[in-house]
């Protein structure tokens, strides 16, 4: 995978939701994916999951946790498949559980704290 072959689907916080969030209160775009450089790898997400304490990551009230701000992927962990990797510790086919947000393809990333497993019997 090089630069640009690929695009990147993610969620973006818009607005700060008043009550329940909103489709409103996000924007899907796309960008190219980079390619990994020395320490880095591509994902591909295959499972997002959607916790009850991203509500509080969508406000600005203090919290124990910062808010997402405006403009940035909503934050969240994910299982990914790693389709390019310059790290030792991960090989493509990996799968992989990271905080990588709510993107399709997130790239160009050091998953520091990702969990690998490698499929198979």
């Amino acid at each position: 995978m090089s630069q640009n072959s690929a695009v990147n689907r993610r969620f973006v916080l818009a607005s700060r939701p008043k009550g329940a969030p909103t489709p409103e209160n996000f924007r899907l775009e796309e960008k190219s994916v980079p390619a990994a450089k020395d320490g880095e790898l591509v994902l591909h997400t295959l499972y997002l999951s959607l916790d009850p304490y991203m509500r509080g990551r969508m406000s600005d009230a203090p919290s124990y946790v910062p808010p997402v701000q405006i403009d940035e992927v909503m934050t969240g962990e994910a299982v990914s498949r790693v389709v390019e990797s310059k790290d030792p510790n991960f090989k493509v086919g990996d799968l992989v559980l990271a905080y990588t947000g709510w993107q399709e393809a997130p790239g160009g990333q050091r998953q520091r704290g990702a969990q690998s497993r490698r499929p198979g019997p």
